[in-house]
């Protein structure tokens, strides 16, 4: 069948309808003409590949990257990255309006990078019969990936070493942007002679481990973690609390800026890493938690422990109900929210608007160049 592709889905597929029917075109763009053909049906939609493109969307350029149409880290390397960006701004304004109902949501333009290449510092990657790569898009196929576009090229050179070396197994990557050090794994057990790696975001180090949360672009995340800052509107005087701290994270660039500092995480590893960092950056004024948001942080605030801002950075099935209810209950002033996934993030801004707080602003930043992905910064403040 033939369709004009409409718009780009949220996991990156065109959108076309047919016969009143939804089609999902893996690998169309918005502008595109293709000839479709159809590999799973259900009863309001339908999942579709392309037979052939009649007309080439005005966005669609060829892939820099020999193995894009097979493997399944990217999804967007075949559209031009300022429409990537466009792209990826009208999937937040999607959510915020039919998941989160909020009319006309006051998102800001997509904060982009100047080179949205060779940006990630952690890559994972399947060994086979001594062939190295990622697995083939919606299948266990092995796809080899010599010279991954999207990886520092540290991760890169670690990898084509392990070529015919590794003969089966998971190899893990992280490389630090500050110090060009390196943590190789395989199968979760070290492979390399380095087991800590040190990051610097803004004035701020990091001790990493292999198992460490961070971010994987540590030049969005100084972007990422400004606009955290300037939303959450630090004078020295406040406490905040961040609920999803990691290995210190948003909360030790705040720090500095605030009274009182408090993070919380599940992890007992996370929250090592947490205290071990602020010693490191000389912070004094930082505790930590571990425990569950959920459960941690509503027992903090029943103890009259009330912060002024609250940075809030789930994982992707966003934030349970205990903790918004609790956010909400005790009327914090200010929340910053930092998302991965705009569909969880609508989810929550719906039921903290019903509770009495506007979502006054809304950050799109690109972490995930060349993937379908978007990180979010937003700031909900309490009537």
């Amino acid at each position: 069948m033939e369709l004009i592709i409409e718009s780009l889905s949220s996991e990156g597929h065109g959108v076309a309808r047919h016969d009143g029917l939804v089609v999902f075109v893996e690998g169309a763009l918005p502008g595109d003409v293709v000839v479709a053909e159809v590999v799973k049906s259900k009863k309001s939609f339908a999942n579709a590949r392309i037979a052939r493109i009649v007309k080439p969307s005005p966005h669609r350029v060829n892939p820099p990257c020999l193995a894009a149409d097979d493997c399944g880290g990217c999804q967007l390397q075949h559209c031009d990255y300022s429409a990537q960006l466009n792209f990826k701004r009208q999937t937040v304004i999607n959510a915020l309006e039919r998941i989160g109902g909020i009319k006309n949501p006051p998102v800001s333009e997509v904060i982009g990078m100047e080179n949205p290449r060779n940006y990630r510092n952690k890559g994972r990657f399947f060994a086979k019969d001594g062939r190295i790569g990622m697995y083939e898009r919606n299948s266990r196929n092995l796809v080899e990936t010599p010279n991954c576009l999207i990886m520092h090229q540290n991760i890169v050179d670690a990898v084509a070493a392990l070529r015919g070396v590794v003969e089966d197994g998971e190899i893990m990557a992280r490389t630090s942007f500050d110090t060009d050090e390196i943590i190789v794994t395989r199968d979760g057990k070290l492979i390399s002679n380095t087991s800590k790696i040190t990051e610097k975001i803004g004035d701020i180090t990091y001790r990493l481990s292999a198992k460490s949360f961070f971010q994987v672009n540590p030049v969005q995340a100084e972007v990422l973690y400004d606009i955290a800052l300037k939303q959450a509107g630090l004078d020295g005087t406040q406490t905040v609390i961040d609920a999803h701290v990691g290995c210190g994270g948003v909360m030790l660039q705040a720090a500095r800026l605030t009274k009182n500092a408090i993070g919380v995480d599940i992890e007992p590893a996370a929250i090592m890493d947490a205290e071990f960092n602020a010693k490191l950056n000389g912070i004094e004024n930082a505790e930590f938690i571990c425990g569950s948001a959920e459960v941690a942080i509503p027992e903090l605030l029943a103890e009259g422990d009330k912060p002024d801002v609250i940075f809030l950075d789930p994982p992707r099935k966003g934030c349970g109900q205990p903790l918004l209810g609790a956010i909400a209950e005790n009327k914090i002033p200010r929340v910053v929210y930092i998302s991965c996934d705009p569909a969880t993030l609508a989810r929550d801004v719906k039921h903290l608007v019903a509770e009495g707080y506007a979502l006054e602003a809304v950050r799109p930043v690109d972490m995930f160049p060349m993937t379908s992905r978007v990180e979010v910064c937003c700031l909900l403040v309490k009537i």
